[in-house]
């Protein structure tokens, strides 16, 4: 707890501290990075990891399963109500800025070692979008990945969350029989994410390279080593952006 509310502190694998988010009312929230000084405002060059990650790695090691649900309070929810049902080889995590934070595929590897992996997003449209767009991450690590996009007990469009659902008498039981009948994402859309977002990678760093000041010559053989990839990428799906030589 900090005197503003309660606090969600970020880990490392290690279990260090990295950032944390506070909670001041039900809408009201701010984040921290730890540094040598002490808690500092923002998260300012600061690598993002999901929520109990040394949690998440030791239940992986198992081979159990992972929940993905929006919202640190549902995390916690969630998972004492997973404990006093006795399923003590899942878990659960999420991430700071609610749902407008983009996943990226490299969070894949933190769901490796899964046999299964529930995504279970809030009732409302941000909540189902960012449910699906998480799915395909964590889709791409080889766990059977299912993706519940609204839940019972927690009324339709009203951004019902995981603690509606059991503050409304549902039940792990329940629960379990919904997500497993859940849709499975498939590996293979899973992996046009991956392209998608090397794709967008690449033209960002096709752009760093028109902007320097570095000489010309400099400059084309940077994008000699960024041309054949993107051609490749654009042969594997044409839909993504071919990206320009930068002359």
């Amino acid at each position: 707890m900090t005197s503003g509310g309660r606090s969600y502190v970020y880990r490392s694998a290690t279990g260090a501290p990295v950032y944390r988010v506070v909670r001041r009312g039900p809408d009201q929230f701010y984040q921290e990075r730890y540094t040598d000084a002490g808690w500092e405002s923002g998260l300012k060059n600061v690598k993002r990891v999901p929520y109990r990650l040394p949690e998440l790695f030791a239940i992986a090691d198992q081979g159990g399963a992972a929940f993905v649900v929006e919202g640190e309070k549902d995390v916690e929810r969630l998972i004492d109500e997973l404990s006093a049902a006795g399923q003590h080889s899942m878990t659960a995590t999420t991430s700071a800025q609610g749902a407008g934070f983009q996943w990226p595929a490299c969070w894949a590897g933190y769901f490796r070692g899964f046999d299964r992996v529930f995504v279970v997003g809030d009732d409302d449209l941000p909540g189902r979008k960012a449910a699906e767009q998480r799915a395909r991450v964590a889709a791409i690590s080889g766990a059977v990945t299912k993706c519940q996009l609204c839940l019972p007990r927690v009324g339709v469009n009203t951004g019902g969350d995981i603690s509606d659902y059991f503050n409304n008498q549902g039940t792990v039981a329940e629960l379990l029989d919904l997500v497993e009948g859940a849709p499975q994402i498939r590996a293979e859309y899973a992996r046009d994410l991956e392209l998608q977002q090397l794709a967008a990678t690449l033209e960002g760093a096709h752009g760093l390279i028109v902007g320097t000041t570095l000489p010309r010559p400099v400059r084309r053989e940077l994008a000699e080593l960024i041309t054949p990839v993107a051609a490749w990428l654009a042969r594997k799906d044409p839909h993504l952006r071919r990206i320009r030589g930068a002359a």
